[in-house]
């Protein structure tokens, strides 16, 4: 049985140069990330979907304003989904999938999920 490395040299590429640079990561903490799917409420009631491998981490982004562009402009209030996910590609084909529905099949997966309610404005 091969023995697991204790670290990972992983090379990332830079969006705002295009330059990659090399980081070091803890091999079982890297391995341990999860893969999200979340929707968050904003303070004008429309529904934001989006994927990361930290939740509280990216609702705190959102919150200061280094999400989206879309939650600088539709400040968020709550999450109101969050689905793990095994694989990034599982998760970022379901953010494409859910991105896709209208915002009463949003809703619907919403309630049907148990998660917070978000009621529609009459």
């Amino acid at each position: 049985m091969q023995a697991k490395p204790a670290f990972l040299l992983i090379n990332k590429k830079t969006p705002t140069n295009g330059c990659y640079h090399s980081y070091f990561y803890n091999y079982n903490e890297y391995m341990k990330k999860g893969h999200y799917v979340y929707i968050l409420l904003t303070e004008r009631n429309t529904l934001y979907c989006g994927y990361t491998d930290n939740i509280e981490k990216r609702f705190q982004a959102h919150l200061e304003g280094r999400g989206a562009k879309y939650t600088r402009a539709n400040k968020p209030v709550k999450i109101v989904f969050q689905q793990e996910f095994e694989s990034k590609q599982d998760a970022l084909h379901t953010e494409y999938m859910i991105k896709k529905l209208s915002r009463a099949q949003k809703l619907e997966l919403i309630k049907s999920t148990q998660n917070l309610i978000v009621q529609s404005p009459a």
